[in-house]
């Protein structure tokens, strides 16, 4: 039976359907996220682990001696990564928190950037609508007063998922 090779080329020059790129899932745990995509901040929260999954930042930026600023402008990820001891918190930091606007990023329950506040409520029935947010998953600070706070969020504009936002917390309180 003969062989067609097809170059490559000419799939692309046609326009030939392709396999949209797997969703970043993001989970939650019981005080923080405990993963995005294949990042675990829970095993590992550097910068590298960050950069092994999702690939090399569009920009970093050390704002001052605690805070580093990471950017994968591709996908639609922020990560901030702060140390509150010696040294740069671009080398030395832990992921701290995220702000994720891509359209790749899914709760581990389904619930998509641009979702509709119907999506967040069907993936997240117990969702608390906060302003413009919904928490999607909340605990209460084990440090302080014991407040409440956002685990995870779904920031809301237009009728649609914005972004997601996160609380890490692996550089401390």
């Amino acid at each position: 039976m003969p062989r067609f090779i097809v170059p490559l080329t000419l799939v692309l020059t046609l326009g030939l359907p392709t396999v949209a790129p797997a969703a970043l899932r993001i989970k939650p745990g019981r005080l923080s996220v405990k993963k995005i995509g294949t990042f675990r901040p829970q095993r590992n929260a550097s910068l590298d682990a960050a950069t092994r999954a999702f690939g090399k930042p569009s920009a970093v930026r050390d704002d001052d001696d605690n805070v580093c600023n990471v950017r994968w402008k591709d996908i639609g990820l922020k990560i901030v990564f702060a140390n509150f001891g010696i040294g740069s918190a671009c080398s030395e930091g832990s992921a701290q928190s995220f702000r994720a606007e891509g359209e790749r990023f899914a709760t581990s329950q389904g619930l998509r950037v641009r979702g509709s506040a119907r999506a967040v409520l069907n993936a997240h029935p117990n969702a608390e609508r906060h302003r413009s947010s919904f928490w999607l998953k909340t605990a209460v600070s084990p440090f302080g007063d014991n407040r409440e706070y956002p685990v995870l969020r779904a920031e809301f504009g237009a009728g649609r998922v914005t972004a997601f936002n996160g609380f890490i917390g692996a550089a401390g309180e």
